[in-house]
């Protein structure tokens, strides 16, 4: 299973330079993100190499981060995302929110209401997930 860091932004001039500051002063690799923000407030969502570790640099640095646990499933093929969420489907796991991951082939991340349960179904169906291990590899 995968583990995403969540970083609590304010929508303000410098803000994204200081999360950029935390992972460079760390030599932490950002493998993928995605950004959602209010008018006040931002949630980065990183995959990175070392999340726990990057949850204490964040919070040190005055951040609220926290961790989570998001199924990546590998499209290799065409059809894959599809087959991936309409098993998800099928089986009532609701997806929150599907970002990419910066990888060859193409990795999706998905935030589901139920991380070992969709792993389970998901691998269960052949298709093809990629785990933290494999992604740090």
């Amino acid at each position: 299973m995968l583990k995403q860091l969540s970083v609590l932004l304010e929508n303000k001039d410098g803000a994204l330079a200081k999360v950029a500051a935390v992972l460079s002063e760390n030599n932490f690799k950002m493998l993928g993100f995605s950004l959602v923000d209010t008018t006040e407030y931002g949630i980065l969502r990183i995959v990175t190499d070392k999340t726990q570790e990057a949850i204490a640099a964040f919070r040190a640095a005055g951040f609220t981060a926290n961790k989570t646990s998001v199924v990546a499933v590998i499209c290799k093929e065409n059809g894959d995302m599809e087959k991936a969420f309409l098993t998800l489907s099928e089986n009532h796991i609701s997806i929150e929110y599907v970002y990419n991951l910066a990888a060859d082939p193409q990795v999706i991340v998905i935030k589901v209401n139920d991380a070992a349960a969709a792993e389970e179904i998901l691998s269960g169906k052949g298709i093809r997930l990629l785990g933290e291990e494999a992604l740090l590899a």
